[in-house]
């Protein structure tokens, strides 16, 4: 006659005497996948630039890319740009110095891409010495709002044949539409 199985043996906390006894899953067990995290260069202290919370870093489907949002969503819509890696573009910011950000690189962009420079290397390399900034922060995305405005008084002096197409560029409403009256104007 067969002898009937046996119950396993439970131990406090719902543990079983025998999977004491059972070699833990290994790596290939489990997927490399369930180990690495998904953004390693994610950021736990960053704050908002419009309230100082605290920002999450959440994922855009439509943009396939994470960015960080902020923690009071949707009271504060504050948001910032990130690597594919979850690292920050930069330093968070409000909107008026965000504004400001957009203006400096439309002046700086100009530089390399009008070709006035041979390449965005030498462009930065020109950045870096205009402005006394270092390889690490000479990055418009960490500029100040008068950093900001620095740069493009330095683009106007340095390249002046640029003056006439930047103020276009930055100054009017929408540089595609001359039937626009700015209301800004007198």
């Amino acid at each position: 006659m067969p002898k009937p199985p046996e119950e396993p043996t439970m131990l406090e906390g719902g543990i079983t005497l025998e999977s004491l006894f059972e070699a833990p899953p290994s790596v290939q067990d489990i997927g490399f996948e369930d180990l690495a995290p998904r953004f390693p260069e994610e950021r736990q202290d960053l704050k908002c630039g419009e309230c100082q919370a605290l920002m999450v870093l959440r994922y855009s489907s439509k943009y396939e890319r994470p960015f960080y949002g902020c923690s009071r969503f949707p009271e504060c819509r504050g948001t910032h740009g990130a690597h594919k890696n979850g690292a920050p573009l930069g330093i968070p910011a409000d909107k008026e110095t965000k504004k400001a950000r957009i203006k400096a690189h439309a002046a700086f962009d100009q530089i390399w891409k009008g070709h006035h420079v041979r390449n965005r290397f030498l462009a930065y390399s020109w950045m870096r010495k205009a402005m006394g900034l270092t390889d690490s922060t000479a990055h418009i995305s960490m500029l100040t709002i008068p950093q900001c405005e620095e740069l493009v008084r330095l683009v106007y002096r340095d390249f002046p044949q640029l003056k006439g197409r930047l103020e276009r560029l930055l100054y009017d409403a929408d540089p595609f539409d001359d039937d626009e009256e700015d209301p800004a104007l007198p």
